[in-house]
């Protein structure tokens, strides 16, 4: 299927190719990837099943899953994000890219065998729709499978990098970074689905994130979150040594950071 035309999506301000390009090396690894093991593994996804990934960023669960169907033709990724589409066509080119809206997704009703989402739908603008859209295009006897970042204070080392964005860069930028979180809550989270017409289980799970050294949390969690003219250039340096310092208690061999980060798996199966 051909991408929709470009100009009828929202523009959400998307990354730079190259912010694309440091997501994937610094992100990804140590965050994404190990938890698209989990969510592939609630999803149960089954050999040749048509899947659809929604919200798929640079495609670490995308690829994941076609690496489990054995069948990359069969599975499809979904993001509005072209720069970061572009760096996911780049590595796995036989999956099928599509640069499309969560709200309004360019596919038939029944279309796919599962469906599954991971760390997006916290900035769905509209959550309830979003989820009635994935319901949607999931066929019968197919199943939906949503991880959303838990309670910020679940995560403490994010916790104390809310506030030195809000202390530094201003309450738009911890904003921005508390968003992740912001279905943290299992019961709302819950009662999204329930409101949405879908019977779903929420299940909450510890895990972590990963990254090689601190400078790699800075390119990717600071500037990703933090824009330009919010902090003056000299700052960031002094963000990240006290961040450095905030990351002790989480730091080991080498730099590395293993940072506790709470997730809920949201599973339901379509009748």
């Amino acid at each position: 299927m051909a991408d929709p035309p470009q100009a009828d999506l929202p523009d959400r301000g998307g990354r730079r190719r190259d912010e694309a390009e440091t997501f994937e090396r610094d992100y990804v690894p140590g965050v994404f990837a190990p938890w698209a093991r989990a969510v592939a593994d609630a999803a149960e996804i089954a050999l040749g099943q048509a899947t659809l990934d929604v919200g798929c960023g640079t495609g670490a669960l995308t690829r994941e899953i076609a690496r489990r169907a054995g069948a990359p033709e069969r599975v499809t990724g979904l993001d509005l994000d072209g720069e970061m589409l572009a760096v996911a066509r780049r590595l796995t080119p036989a999956i099928t890219w599509i640069r499309g809206s969560a709200l309004d997704l360019p596919f038939p009703s029944d279309r796919f065998e599962a469906v599954v989402s991971q760390f997006a739908m916290m900035f769905f603008d509209g959550r309830e729709r979003g989820v009635r859209e994935m319901w949607r295009v999931l066929a019968p006897g197919g199943r939906l499978t949503v991880a959303v970042w838990g309670r910020l204070d679940r995560a403490p080392f994010h916790e104390t990098f809310v506030r030195i964005a809000e202390r530094r860069a201003g309450k738009d930028a911890a904003g921005r970074i508390r968003e992740r979180f912001s279905l943290g809550d299992a019961a709302e989270l819950a009662h999204i689905f329930e409101r949405a017409g879908v019977p779903a289980k929420v299940q909450t799970r510890a895990g972590t994130g990963s990254y090689a050294r601190i400078e790699a949390f800075g390119s990717s969690d600071i500037d990703g979150w933090i824009r330009k003219g919010e902090m003056a250039a000299e700052e960031r340096g002094a963000v990240i040594d006290e961040l450095r310092d905030a990351a002790a208690p989480f730091t080991g061999a080498e730099g590395a950071l293993t940072l506790p980060m709470e997730g809920h798996i949201v599973t339901a199966v379509k009748d």
